[in-house]
């Protein structure tokens, strides 16, 4: 695989799973209750390379030093929706 390839390779993985972490945790956060790091503790991928943050309703994940990241809002009755970027 070429470089160009690997690199778009990669961040195609890190938009996806910034995207699912994202939803997943804020989900996990604010409709069950749990705390951010009991839920991290959910996935069954590697998700090593996520960080994620959380501002009241919004939990944002991100990845290859911030490069690539996803946010997820909470809203009552509604739940946890992802933000378009």
């Amino acid at each position: 695989m070429e470089p160009q390839a690997a690199e778009t390779s990669e961040t195609s993985h890190a938009q996806t799973y910034t995207a699912f972490g994202a939803v997943h945790v804020c989900s996990c956060v604010h409709v069950s209750g749990r705390s951010m790091e009991s839920c991290e503790q959910d996935f069954t991928t590697d998700m090593t390379g996520i960080s994620f943050s959380s501002d009241g309703d919004v939990m944002r994940a991100s990845a290859l030093d911030g490069q690539v990241s996803a946010e997820a809002r909470f809203t009552p009755g509604l739940g946890c929706t992802l933000v378009a970027p």
